[in-house]
């Protein structure tokens, strides 16, 4: 009976009982918490023990080998630790030069951006090694020819974007799906002039030859030198 008592009292003077107050109702905060501590703009310092120090102890870059024995799961929570421990090393560095003191240990950064890297190319691996299961291909983009506002074609790499294509404006204006009227005269001068300059080139080539033939084997015959060096064939655009 008193250990009922004891807890009847605990519980009339715990504060977690729900009151109504201006028609709210409350309940009392929670004392303890399973989450990890936030230290806000601190995190992107090192700790404090390591500021006055001259040399810091760091261990070797994660290898490819270690890391595709991992699961993805575990890659994934790997990449974000590492990319939080390389913002921390370019504010450290950042701060050491503010303050112009020498930043101790510079070579961690490169080992953490070599671990991100071999961690990449495991990444990588395994998509290449899924896309050719399930697809037959690697899945790998590759670049491709597109005409840009001008109507000439330029060789773009595709990369992730966060507007679509078809409502992206900028890209809509720089890489138009049409050619305008007013182009079209001045896409036939500029082929001719490509072609006139791979003609020139082909011409400056072989006349060179012809000269290095020369000034090497002086006894050659004409005949010869265009049996060996045949004029270029004509190339239309």
């Amino acid at each position: 009976m008193n250990v009922l008592k004891l807890v009847f009292c605990r519980l009339h003077n715990f504060n977690s009982v729900i009151s109504i107050n201006n028609g709210i109702r409350r309940i009392g905060q929670v004392f303890f918490s399973t989450s990890q501590s936030r230290n806000g703009l601190m995190e992107f310092f090192d700790e404090k023990i390591n500021w006055a120090m001259d040399k810091i102890a760091v261990g070797r870059p994660w290898r490819v080998d270690e890391l595709r024995i991992k699961s993805n799961e575990d890659l994934h929570k790997l990449w974000y630790i590492l990319l939080k421990e390389r913002n921390m090393l370019m504010t450290m560095e950042e701060e050491y030069k503010r303050e112009l003191r020498v930043f101790p240990s510079p070579e961690r950064i490169f080992k953490v951006e070599e671990s991100m890297e071999n961690l990449q190319q495991v990444v990588k691996e395994r998509n290449e090694a899924y896309n050719v299961l399930e697809t037959g291909t690697t899945g790998e983009h590759h670049p491709r020819y597109v005409k840009n506002f001008l109507g000439l074609p330029v060789l773009k790499w595709p990369r992730e974007h966060i507007i679509p294509e078809y409502i992206n404006k900028r890209h809509k204006l720089l890489y138009p799906n049409r050619i305008e009227k007013w182009q079209v005269k001045y896409l036939k001068l500029h082929r001719e002039k490509m072609l006139l300059r791979y003609r020139y080139q082909k011409y400056h080539l072989r006349t060179k030859r012809i000269k290095q033939l020369k000034d090497a084997f002086p006894y050659l015959t004409d005949e010869f030198i265009e049996e060996q060096v045949p004029e270029p064939k004509p190339v239309e655009f």
